[in-house]
Protein backbone atom coordinates (compact mmCIF):
# COMPACT_ATOMS: atom_id res chain seq x y z
CA UNK A 1 0.00 0.00 0.00
CA UNK A 2 1.40 3.36 -1.06
CA UNK A 3 1.53 5.93 1.76
CA UNK A 4 1.05 9.68 1.42
CA UNK A 5 3.58 11.88 3.25
CA UNK A 6 1.89 14.28 5.68
CA UNK A 7 2.93 16.37 8.66
CA UNK A 8 1.38 16.63 12.09
CA UNK A 9 2.40 19.74 14.01
CA UNK A 10 1.81 20.02 17.73
CA UNK A 11 1.87 23.68 18.75
CA UNK A 12 2.57 24.52 22.42
CA UNK A 13 1.79 27.77 24.22
CA UNK A 14 2.27 28.28 27.96
CA UNK A 15 2.44 24.55 28.69
CA UNK A 16 -0.62 23.64 26.64
CA UNK A 17 -0.94 22.04 23.21
CA UNK A 18 -3.29 23.16 20.47
CA UNK A 19 -6.00 20.68 19.54
CA UNK A 20 -8.30 21.38 16.59
CA UNK A 21 -11.67 19.84 15.74
CA UNK A 22 -11.75 18.73 12.10
CA UNK A 23 -14.62 19.98 9.98
CA UNK A 24 -17.35 17.48 8.99
CA UNK A 25 -16.55 18.35 5.35
CA UNK A 26 -13.00 16.99 5.55
CA UNK A 27 -12.32 13.80 3.58
CA UNK A 28 -10.19 12.25 6.31
CA UNK A 29 -10.99 12.07 10.02
CA UNK A 30 -14.01 14.39 9.77
CA UNK A 31 -15.29 15.34 13.23
CA UNK A 32 -12.18 14.09 15.02
CA UNK A 33 -9.78 16.15 17.12
CA UNK A 34 -6.17 16.46 16.02
CA UNK A 35 -3.06 18.54 15.77
CA UNK A 36 -2.35 20.72 12.74
CA UNK A 37 -1.81 18.45 9.77
CA UNK A 38 -1.55 18.38 6.02
CA UNK A 39 0.26 17.17 2.94
CA UNK A 40 3.89 17.74 2.12
CA UNK A 41 4.01 19.48 -1.26
CA UNK A 42 6.30 18.32 -4.07
CA UNK A 43 9.83 19.64 -3.42
CA UNK A 44 8.99 20.75 0.12
CA UNK A 45 10.75 19.36 3.19
CA UNK A 46 8.63 18.17 6.12
CA UNK A 47 9.63 20.96 8.53
CA UNK A 48 8.69 23.64 5.99
CA UNK A 49 5.38 21.87 5.35
CA UNK A 50 4.63 21.79 9.08
CA UNK A 51 5.23 25.53 9.43
CA UNK A 52 3.13 26.24 6.32
CA UNK A 53 0.26 24.11 7.61
CA UNK A 54 0.30 25.89 10.99
CA UNK A 55 0.03 29.24 9.16
CA UNK A 56 -2.72 28.03 6.80
CA UNK A 57 -4.87 26.48 9.53
CA UNK A 58 -4.29 28.91 12.43
CA UNK A 59 -2.74 32.13 11.06
CA UNK A 60 0.12 31.71 13.56
CA UNK A 61 3.09 33.17 11.66
CA UNK A 62 6.37 31.33 11.22
CA UNK A 63 8.27 33.94 13.25
CA UNK A 64 6.10 33.05 16.27
CA UNK A 65 7.16 29.39 16.06
CA UNK A 66 10.23 27.65 17.40
CA UNK A 67 10.79 23.99 16.56
CA UNK A 68 11.37 21.96 19.73
CA UNK A 69 11.35 18.42 18.35
CA UNK A 70 10.70 16.14 15.42
CA UNK A 71 10.45 12.37 15.25
CA UNK A 72 10.80 9.67 12.61
CA UNK A 73 7.71 9.20 10.43
CA UNK A 74 4.92 6.94 11.65
CA UNK A 75 2.77 4.77 9.38
CA UNK A 76 -0.98 5.21 9.96
CA UNK A 77 -3.62 3.28 8.00
CA UNK A 78 -7.15 4.66 7.65
CA UNK A 79 -9.31 2.20 5.71
CA UNK A 80 -7.94 2.19 2.15
CA UNK A 81 -5.54 5.07 2.85
CA UNK A 82 -2.06 5.03 4.30
CA UNK A 83 -0.34 8.05 5.78
CA UNK A 84 3.37 8.49 6.48
CA UNK A 85 3.07 10.99 9.35
CA UNK A 86 6.04 13.27 10.09
CA UNK A 87 5.52 14.61 13.65
CA UNK A 88 6.77 18.01 14.83
CA UNK A 89 6.58 19.92 18.10
CA UNK A 90 6.68 23.73 18.08
CA UNK A 91 6.55 26.39 20.77
CA UNK A 92 4.49 29.44 19.90
CA UNK A 93 4.97 32.94 21.25
CA UNK A 94 1.25 33.60 20.71
CA UNK A 95 -1.96 31.88 21.67
CA UNK A 96 -4.02 33.79 19.10
CA UNK A 97 -5.62 31.33 16.66
CA UNK A 98 -7.74 32.12 13.60
CA UNK A 99 -9.02 28.87 12.09
CA UNK A 100 -9.56 28.26 8.39
CA UNK A 101 -12.34 26.05 7.00
CA UNK A 102 -10.53 22.79 7.81
CA UNK A 103 -11.40 23.00 11.51
CA UNK A 104 -14.45 24.18 13.41
CA UNK A 105 -13.03 24.87 16.87
CA UNK A 106 -9.85 24.68 18.90
CA UNK A 107 -8.70 24.19 22.46
CA UNK A 108 -5.45 24.69 24.29
CA UNK A 109 -5.17 21.57 26.45
CA UNK A 110 -2.73 20.11 28.91
CA UNK A 111 -0.79 17.23 27.33
CA UNK A 112 -2.28 14.71 29.77
CA UNK A 113 -5.79 15.64 28.54
CA UNK A 114 -5.09 14.40 25.00
CA UNK A 115 -6.50 10.92 25.65
CA UNK A 116 -9.87 12.42 26.71
CA UNK A 117 -10.65 13.52 23.15
CA UNK A 118 -11.85 11.54 20.14
CA UNK A 119 -8.62 12.04 18.21
CA UNK A 120 -7.40 11.06 14.76
CA UNK A 121 -5.68 7.69 14.42
CA UNK A 122 -2.07 7.72 15.62
CA UNK A 123 -2.17 11.16 17.29
CA UNK A 124 -1.31 9.98 20.79
CA UNK A 125 1.55 7.86 19.42
CA UNK A 126 2.83 10.80 17.36
CA UNK A 127 2.84 13.09 20.39
CA UNK A 128 4.54 10.45 22.55
CA UNK A 129 7.26 10.05 19.88
CA UNK A 130 8.16 13.72 20.35
CA UNK A 131 8.49 13.48 24.11
CA UNK A 132 11.41 11.00 24.17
Amino acid sequence: MLCTDVVTAFVCFKGRILLVHRSPSMLSYAGKWGAISGSIMHGEDAATAAIREVWEETAIPSDALSQRASAPPLRVVEGERCWCVHPFLFSSSTGAVHLNEENTEYRWILPEELSRFDVVEGLVTAYASLRH
